[in-house]
């Protein structure tokens, strides 16, 4: 791997200290209530440098979903040897429900908001260990065949989405993990043989 220059490792360092500002902004006002102008002045860097990197404060909540999925993919839920595939599923929602709570209500609903298609992406991290569960379910005879890994996988995600997006209109007034689990738990009965 070629080294990296110095100018290089300083672009790295900014555009990383733009978004752990912006993450700190969004957690203490709101992801509404700061503006480009404010995450460039706390991070001591100009609205030119904020642009280079990102192309408004969306993408810091973007990578901010990326970084989920990093999360995600370290707990490997889709490897858990001698377990079903339905306790997988409900361990990989309980993940996300828990996560989801780490953010932090106002975090969630600005992602919402931004009427994103990142939850709609086939290709995430996330995406991609809930479908292999399915799939290793499928092949095990545990869960349905009658509708593809694919399609059964955007059902559970279609699920968890509205259940997140409740505790979003509530005001996170009520437990997303017991929600959560309860939630999938009902849609599991729907598809395992």
């Amino acid at each position: 791997m070629p080294k990296l220059t110095k100018r290089k490792l300083q672009a790295i360092e900014t555009k990383n200290r733009i978004y752990e500002t912006g993450v700190e902004l969004m957690e203490l006002k709101g992801f509404e209530n700061i503006t480009i102008d404010e995450i460039s002045k706390k991070a001591g860097v100009s609205v030119g440098a904020f642009y280079h990197h990102f192309k408004s404060k969306e993408d810091i909540l973007y990578k901010l979903f990326e970084s989920a999925d990093e999360f995600m993919e370290t707990k490997s839920i889709d490897t858990l040897e001698g377990t079903t595939a339905s306790i997988k599923i409900l361990f990989f929602f309980e993940y996300l429900a828990k996560l989801y709570i780490y953010y932090g209500i106002d975090i969630i609903k600005a992602l919402y908001k931004t009427q994103t298609k990142l939850f709609l992406c086939t290709t995430s991290v996330r995406f991609v260990m809930l479908h292999n569960i399915v799939s290793q379910g499928i092949e095990q005879g545990e869960i349905d065949p009658s509708f593809s890994a694919e399609e059964t996988t955007k059902f559970l995600f279609t699920g968890a989405r509205g259940i997140a997006f409740n505790w979003c209109l509530d005001n996170g007034k009520f437990d997303l993990v017991k929600a959560m689990n309860e939630y999938i738990q009902r849609l599991l009965t729907t598809i395992v043989t």
